[in-house]
């Protein structure tokens, strides 16, 4: 209906609509990026009417006017606020401020599609010229209409430019604009209505497009580099249309190639700090915004093409920017990276062999709606709360279905934040609070959790990729604490010595991922379903089948086509002896309230399938995995170094053996000491088909040191590992020396033990001899044995060391 109001030029009939859906509907991504692309065209319907009758002074750069006289922010007194009114009032909203150094086809190209995709009586045009020697100052003189032009006589910078361009700007914003984009239709009038109808938002940035219509900025993260925390663009070289990349919303920093700012705000924070040269000011402002307590926003509907970085020199002083930045802000920001991927529905997976990010479209956009249903004291599910509050990466809203619950837990809920309640009467059943808790429940995915149950990082993520056309239902087995416990030496955190349970979630997650059990019924305690099925094949039976609610939504699902599955990769436990499913309500005291075997037997006479009563034995099914250290969400880069000199068929069992026992992030930097023998063409192709693979090639054999020590100038990560190219790696291989690095603060090199080396590292008489496949086992059966124990020694064979860059 929206869409035809379109059609017949009714937009506010549209927006009306539209925005009753979201009040309905207010998860529904699709409606929501409708309602924006319509507000996006009308936006000038937004904005005050503009006098058009003003003039405007004009720079022209012919008669030679030049910037000498308009000194930036920084030269003013220190700490002195500047006035706004220093230059003549005027009622164009925006100042477009661009500055130029050559490349007179990109400025000519940005300002003939300005003036094309602009509203005239929007802005004015400021442009910056630092000394262009090319045909710039021609052009500029040429282009005619009320634009500022000023001139400088040596090229002073980015930061510089833009803060002189902003003391000859009246406009009420600023917009930073690079002379090698191409603006849009509607581009200003998206960024002035968000900073008209969010006053607290500081800064708003564009989407930039590469001209082949892929990302160039989408928001600028923060990532912790080995020169210290520093800016980094999200999404960088996605596919425009990106679900992820058209979220309207918060970033720390966004990129000053298209960036509006209000005039007051500018000086407020005193402009751009011209210390910077050609980098980094971008990021320094928006962080000195964001100190005062104001936004910086990402807004994508306003979208520029970007050829970016098309000035000479950009990149001159990148480690001169850096050192500086560094020492301003590392110890006050944040890295950010993974709360956006985490968000936009990634999740740190083995995808073939490989430990990355990996993007799940079912993820994005979906909330999720985790009911609890209480009747006993509060402790328990005051812990389930937290738990679910702490980890649970979708969206998610709380419902608690209180069943005439205690005082205690009455009062807690009386005070409780983001949690809806629904209160009972008379001592419900079971099949009366789901109901009541799927009719109030705005998710499109429906998980009910039991008091009692304590929750792992990622688990609902998990559960709701687990799901496939035909699966009705998923559920896990709640595990007993007692039953992990026996299992502690895989937990116990590098740092703290305390049990992490999240490190043994990751594990089985990882060496279980995508493996499901189809079962006959859902396990009460954690089971998730999607609201459409029950929509589809109805409500939970309140009457003859209530106490039994599990077991005869089970048989239902299973007679519409929809299985029931247990997956295999989730991770949560209990601290009490808990069975997976239970046939019958249970008292306070534990005794069965209702005839299980009655109820039973009429279930089965009513889907024509025997159905049998009692528990479901609990077990615990764990792979065999290897010893790690810490989440690997949060692992760091290792940097392998590896030398060769001929000897390719070695350097070959090598990589392949990294490539496929190496589960943690790493790059591959390999240095040739001028091999003779195909190595070289051979190494060439395989950099070339791996992307975190760097090749540095010698015509001369460097030696042993010399080698290693280009591969360490190289090297981007935290852990430095080399590795000789006759060595064949083991599964679990780094993660373990990663493991004991990080647990002893005293060890300054690990290596591991192998079958051909000095004591104390050497393993004697090995079984395998030359057979690789006997040679996995074996060291599977030595990590077993030897988990968690280390040799301190006073130096380590060079075949194979670890150490923090």
């Amino acid at each position: 209906l929206a869409d035809l109001h379109v059609q017949l030029g009714n937009t506010v009939k549209a927006v009306q609509i539209l925005q009753a859906l979201l009040q309905e509907y207010p998860a529904d991504i699709e409606v929501q990026d409708q309602l924006d692309r319509i507000k996006s065209h009308q936006a000038l319907e937004n904005i005050e009417d503009i006098d058009n009758n003003i003039q405007y002074k004009t720079f022209d750069h012919c008669c030679g006017s030049t910037a000498k006289d308009l000194a930036g922010p920084q030269e003013r007194q220190k700490n002195q606020r500047p006035c706004s009114n220093q230059h003549p009032e005027s009622k164009k909203k925006c100042s477009i401020i661009i500055p130029v150094f050559n490349k007179v086809e990109f400025t000519r190209q940005c300002i003939t599609a300005l003036r094309e995709n602009t509203p005239e009586d929007l802005y004015e045009l400021i442009v910056v010229d630092n000394n262009s020697t090319d045909a710039t100052p021609e052009y500029l003189c040429s282009i005619g209409g009320n634009v500022k032009i000023l001139s400088n006589k040596e090229n002073l910078g980015f930061a510089k430019a833009c803060n002189q361009g902003a003391n000859a700007a009246s406009g009420k914003y600023f917009v930073f604009l690079n002379n090698d984009t191409v603006p849009h239709s509607g581009w200003l009038n998206a960024l002035v209505k968000v900073a008209e109808e969010q006053q607290d938002i500081g800064v708003v940035g564009s989407k930039l497009l590469f001209p082949d219509g892929t990302i160039q900025h989408a928001g600028v993260v923060l990532i912790e580099t080995p020169r210290g925390k520093l800016g980094s663009h999200l999404y960088w070289g996605y596919p425009g249309n990106f679900v992820p990349a058209n979220r309207a919303r918060d970033f720390q920093v966004v990129t000053a190639a298209c960036m509006l700012i209000s005039k007051d705000l500018f000086f407020c924070v005193n402009g751009f700090d011209e210390k910077y040269i050609n980098g980094l000011e971008d990021v320094d402002l928006c962080l000195k915004v964001r100190n005062l307590g104001k936004r910086v926003f990402y807004c994508p509907h306003s979208i520029l093409t970007h050829f970016e970085s098309k000035t000479v020199g950009r990149f001159d002083n990148v480690n001169h920017n850096e050192k500086l930045f560094v020492e301003l802000w590392n110890d006050k920001i944040e890295p950010d990276k993974h709360k956006y991927l985490l968000a936009d529905g990634f999740r740190f997976e083995n995808h073939d062999g490989r430990i990355s990010w990996i993007y799940h479209r079912e993820l994005f956009g979906t909330l999720l709606s985790i009911v609890v249903c209480i009747q006993n004291s509060s402790q328990q599910f005051q812990e389930l709360i937290k738990d679910i509050q702490t980890n649970t990466l979708v969206p998610f809203e709380i419902i608690i279905v209180d069943n005439c619950c205690a005082m205690d837990s009455q009062e807690y809920l009386e005070d409780a934040v983001d949690i809806q309640r629904i209160r009972m009467k008379n001592n419900a059943n079971l099949a009366q609070c789901y109901n009541r808790a799927k009719e109030k429940a705005k998710g499109d995915y429906i998980v009910f959790l039991t008091s009692g149950v304590l929750l792992t990082k990622g688990w609902a993520s998990r559960m709701i990729l687990n799901f496939k056309d035909n699966i009705g239902a998923v559920s896990c087995l709640a595990y007993s604490r007692d039953d992990l416990m026996l299992l502690k030496n895989l937990m116990i955190h590098p740092v703290t010595k305390e049990c992490d349970f999240n490190q043994l979630a990751w594990l089985i997650s990882t060496w279980n991922q995508a493996r499901q059990t189809e079962c006959e019924y859902i396990d009460r305690g954690c089971w998730i379903i999607r609201k459409d099925i029950i929509d589809r094949i109805g409500d939970f039976d309140e009457n003859r089948f209530a106490e039994i609610v599990e077991l005869e939504f089970s048989l239902r699902l299973g007679k519409n086509g929809y299985k029931v599955i247990r997956a295999a990769d989730i991770l949560i436990y209990t601290e009490q002896e808990y069975p997976a499913h239970i046939a019958g309500k249970q008292s306070r005291n534990g005794s069965l309230q209702s005839d299980v075997s009655t109820l039973a037997e009429a279930l089965t006479e009513k889907y024509a399938k025997k159905v049998e009563s009692g528990l479901i034995e609990r077990y615990v099914h764990l792979p065999d995995v290897p010893f790690r250290s810490s989440e690997l969400p949060d692992l760091p880069l290792t940097s392998i170094i590896i030398l060769t000199f001929n000897q390719l068929p070695y350097t070959q069992k090598c990589l392949d053996s990294i490539r496929k026992f190496t589960t943690i992030p790493y790059e591959l930097i390999i240095v040739d000491n001028g091999s003779t023998d195909g190595t070289i063409r051979y190494l060439k192709k395989y950099s070339e088909k791996y992307t975190n693979v760097r090749l540095i090639l010698n015509e001369v054999n460097q030696g042993f040191a010399a080698g290693n020590n280009q591969g360490i100038e190289q090297a981007q990560g935290k852990y430095i590992l080399f590795l000789n190219n006759d060595t064949v790696v083991t599964k679990g291989w780094l993660s373990r020396m990663i493991a004991h690095l990080e647990r002893y603060p005293e060890a300054g090199m690990v290596g591991p033990v192998s079958n051909a080396v000095p004591v104390p590292q050497l393993i004697r008489s090995v079984p395998y001899g030359d057979d690789l496949k006997k040679m996995h086992a074996f060291a599977a059966k030595i990590a077993r044995k030897n988990t968690g124990k280390i040799t301190p020694f006073v130096r380590l064979v060079g075949f194979c060391l670890l150490a923090k860059k």
